[in-house]
């Protein structure tokens, strides 16, 4: 795990994170689920997934998740 994010990634991360919120729909996008999916984002970067499109995809593959937990 890094122990330091690059300013570069931090822009992927909440990038990313605004993307996959376009995905959810209008009323599920809550505190909520933005946090759980941006905690996914933070997850995946910490393990080494650092491209965008693997940030994308681990919170991308948690929607439905997110939505059942907090709905």
């Amino acid at each position: 795990m890094p122990s330091q994010f690059t300013p570069q990634l931090i822009r992927d991360m909440r990038t990313a994170l605004d993307d996959v919120m376009r995905r959810v729909p209008a009323e599920y996008t809550t505190a909520a689920v933005k946090v759980y999916l941006a905690e996914c984002i933070l997850r995946a970067a910490a393990q080494g997934h650092t491209h965008y499109n693997e940030l994308v995809m681990a919170a991308a593959d948690q929607i439905q998740t997110a939505i059942s937990l907090f709905m």
